[in-house]
Order: structure tokens, then C-alpha cells, then sequence
């Protein structure tokens, strides 16, 4: 089993799927997780299966794959609401909308970086492998735009990969959940999030010749977004009609974080991936080593 990261390049996506859950409108990290394990099940069927001395195959670490993404543009399709929150509701005709968030889409130019546990395979399978899978699939619902001369580079080692990233520039979804966690304290999380989130009007009086100066502030400084984080299941998984491969289903429920962009530096990319876990019916997004 060998350890590998691959670096896609300035990915350019459109009308990729940007609601990640009904109370926030953004790119969740899930979407780079599910990329990086569709991606990591495709390369496992393309390895030849040898058997060991002993008979048996070696069997891949799926399930465990890392990423993040160096974030370089992002744009919203025009003539689409956030949330039921943001439509105009002068008449209160929100609050009669179906309980289904709208379909919000967007443009993104993104550095993608995942890690992989996979079989061992040359360097020059993989980056054939990885080419092919992008021609063919899609990332957050959305169409790779000129797949076949994406930049691809696969990297062995922690030091070279922060070599490799040098030069880039964007930014990184950072978990601000123990700044969220600490402003709790002194109130709840409810109007920890309206803290962090909501803008203030600050108003500069002008004179006769200028007029009044307007602008927008939050009480904590940088650009802190709600992201879902998770989802927390609200019944045993049991065999259900309709569910996929005939996979056990269960409902559940998102969970949402607060999340932080931050300007991307080469000496933070070990502390960036995000990775999940699953414990006591829970579904998390959990960032660091």
C-alpha cells in the first residue's frame, strides 16, 4: 500500500453544485471527499491484482483519502437566491416555499490536492489513469472544462509536495470551529453564528460636498462562511427500496461549521486536508493531520 498525493491544476469547473445544504449556500469540503474517493475506486480497478505468496491480494485503503482545494475564482450563476432566507419576502411568501433548497450553480477555478491510499502502480499509470478520469466524470455535479490539458503531477513525499505548490496562489477553507466554540461560551451557538456571519451598517457622516460614506463590517475579522460539516443520522441504517446498489440507507440530518478562507502558504498544506469520520451515527468533516 503505498501513500500518494495528486495535484490537479487550475481545474476550471462550470455550473459545479454550490447549496451544499439548505441553510448555506458554498462549496462544502464533502464535494472535494467524494471526488478524491470516486477517483481513488476508479484508479483500484485500473491496478492488475497480484496475489501475494500467500495467496491473497492486498487490499486498498478506501475511505481514507484526504484533499483540499486552492481556491482561485468562484462565481455564482446569475439569477439564482442563496436560500429561502434571501428571496425578497415583502409578503412573507417565503415562509410557503417547498422545503427544498433552490439549485445554486457556479463557475470555479480551483488547485485541487488529494491523497490517496492506493496499490502500487507506476507514476505514469497513474497520471494516464487520473487524465481519463477526468475526461469522463464530473466534480460537484459539474463539467471539468478542457480535461485533457489539465496539469497533473503525482508526489510521493510531504516535502515535495510543498515544493510543488509553491507558486501557487488562492485560497483554503480553514475550520474556525474553536473560534466558533469559544464565542459560545459566553452566549450560545446560535448567536455565536449571527456574530461571526451577520454585517454591521457603519455610516460616515459626509459635509455639503460629500455625501455620506457607507460601508459594511463584522466583528471578527477575516471571511468566515457556515459550511456543512457532517450529518448526524436520525435512524439505524436498514434496507431500503430504491436505495443504491441495494446499500443499506438511513436519514439524516446536515450538520453546519463554520469555515474560514484563508490565504493559501506552502508551510500550511499538512494542516489543510480534510478528511472524514464516522462515529456513534455521526458523519464528520475534520481538518489537520
Amino acid at each position: 500500500m503505498q501513500s500518494i498525493y495528486i495535484v490537479i491544476k487550475d481545474m476550471t469547473v462550470i455550473n459545479a453544485n454550490l447549496s451544499s445544504s439548505y441553510f448555506s449556500a458554498d462549496l462544502s469540503q464533502n464535494a472535494y471527499l467524494g471526488f478524491a474517493h470516486n477517483l481513488a475506486r476508479y484508479i483500484e480497478d485500473k491496478i492488475p491484482k497480484i496475489k501475494n505468496r500467500f495467496g491473497k491480494t492486498e487490499q486498498a485503503s478506501l475511505g481514507k483519502e484526504k484533499a483540499f482545494a486552492i481556491l482561485k475564482h468562484l462565481e455564482f450563476n446569475q439569477g439564482h437566491a442563496s436560500f429561502a432566507g434571501h428571496l425578497k419576502d415583502n409578503n412573507h411568501q417565503a415562509l410557503n416555499i417547498p422545503m427544498n433548497p433552490p439549485e445554486i450553480k457556479g463557475t470555479l477555478k480551483q488547485t485541487v490536492v488529494m491523497q490517496l491510499f492506493l496499490r502500487s502502480a507506476s507514476d505514469d499509470d497513474l497520471k494516464t489513469w487520473v487524465q481519463n478520469f477526468l475526461l469522463f466524470h464530473r466534480f460537484a455535479g459539474g463539467d471539468i472544462q478542457k480535461a485533457e490539458k489539465l496539469g497533473i503531477d503525482i508526489i510521493s513525499n510531504d516535502q515535495d509536495l510543498a515544493a510543488n505548490l509553491d507558486y501557487e496562489k488562492g485560497w483554503v477553507a480553514q475550520d474556525a470551529t474553536a473560534q466558533l466554540i469559544e464565542v459560545a461560551k459566553k452566549t450560545d451557538y446560535s448567536h455565536a453564528f449571527c456574530d461571526f456571519l451577520s454585517l454591521f451598517k457603519k455610516i460616515q457622516k459626509g459635509n455639503k460636498k460629500k455625501e455620506d460614506k457607507i460601508s459594511y463590517q463584522r466583528h471578527h475579522k477575516g471571511w468566515f462562511y457556515a459550511s456543512l460539516s457532517g450529518y448526524q443520522l436520525l435512524e439505524k441504517p436498514k434496507s431500503r427500496e430504491g436505495a443504491r446498489y441495494g446499500h443499506s440507507h438511513a436519514y439524516a440530518e446536515p450538520i453546519i461549521g463554520l469555515h474560514q478562507l484563508i490565504y493559501f502558504k506552502p508551510a500550511l498544506t499538512q494542516t489543510l486536508f480534510w478528511f472524514s469520520e464516522f462515529n456513534q451515527n455521526i458523519y464528520r468533516l475534520k481538518q489537520g493531520i
